[in-house]
């Protein structure tokens, strides 16, 4: 059994070390696609920020206000088109301020608020490779320790569970008197 034990958690290591080692490579093309993005959803911006400029102070609220409120629906609706423009570029500019923290963070932010067309982008376009960087092998090193020490006390609970069990079903047996 222990040798058993023994294979599956040098199993889970191989595997999370590979895990591992993908997550800098994966931070790289997620932020590649979300600086696009962002380069993108400026360049949109940019001619009605200019206009901002002429003749709003740089305001670009008061451009959108400004057409939103024109009777035109045609102005009022380009309004609401630069509204979801000018959105889209503070959306994408708080996802690239997240991805300039340190490290821990960025794996937290992906694994937990990622924007979701982005993510599935950075997935699509990814490939797996197996690098040999410090940062990369650090990466998989420690997904590799976590996941075998979780292992680890997970089968160890579970080895726990089923001692207790199997003791208590023996001690609520009665022992039959041959006499």
């Amino acid at each position: 059994m222990r040798m058993i034990r023994s294979y599956f958690r040098l199993t889970i290591f191989a595997i999370a070390l590979l895990f591992g080692v993908q997550i800098p490579g994966f931070i790289q093309q997620y932020t590649l696609v979300s600086e696009a993005r962002l380069a993108e959803a400026e360049q949109n911006l940019s001619g009605f920020q200019s206009t901002a400029d002429q003749f709003f102070g740089g305001s670009l609220e008061k451009l959108i206000v400004y057409y939103q409120q024109n009777p035109d629906k045609v102005m009022n609706a380009d309004g609401r088109n630069i509204d979801a423009i000018y959105q889209r570029v503070h959306l994408l500019t708080q996802e690239q301020q997240a991805l300039h923290q340190p490290a821990y963070k960025v794996v937290w932010h992906l694994a937990f608020n990622a924007n979701p067309e982005i993510l599935k982008q950075a997935q699509t376009n990814y490939s797996y490779v197996v690098p040999l960087n410090v940062n990369a092998v650090a990466w998989g090193v420690t997904a590799a320790i976590i996941f075998a020490a979780l292992f680890d006390i997970l089968s160890l609970l579970i080895i726990a569970c089923c001692v207790r069990t199997t003791r208590r079903v023996f001690k609520s047996k009665p022992i039959a008197n041959k006499a």
